[in-house]
């Protein structure tokens, strides 16, 4: 189950062209199942805040970096999970 849930603020786009962005991600997977699986060692429940900006580049073309910090973590077992993720990317909108 994963759950993101966000919000964009638009104010500053027409001085500035950027767009602050905020999100939380959130989730929860239930151990592995199976003949072959290592239940002791799988599922997680996680939740991230994660704020970013987009920059209007151009008319179509948009920017955008995410930090994604960890607000709660639980891993079952050993797994590696990372503390921070950074995002970047670029879309065009027709």
């Amino acid at each position: 189950f994963q759950l993101v849930a966000g919000m964009h603020y638009d104010s500053f786009r027409r001085s500035t062209h950027l767009i602050p962005i905020l999100q939380v991600n959130a989730t929860l997977r239930s151990a592995d199942t199976g003949i072959n699986s290592n239940t002791a060692n799988s599922g997680l429940t996680t939740v991230y805040l994660t704020p970013g900006v987009l920059v209007e580049i151009t008319r179509h073309w948009q920017a955008n970096a995410t930090v994604y910090l960890p607000v709660y973590q639980y891993v079952n077992g050993i797994q590696l999970v990372p503390r921070h993720v950074a995002s970047l990317g670029i879309t065009y909108n027709f």
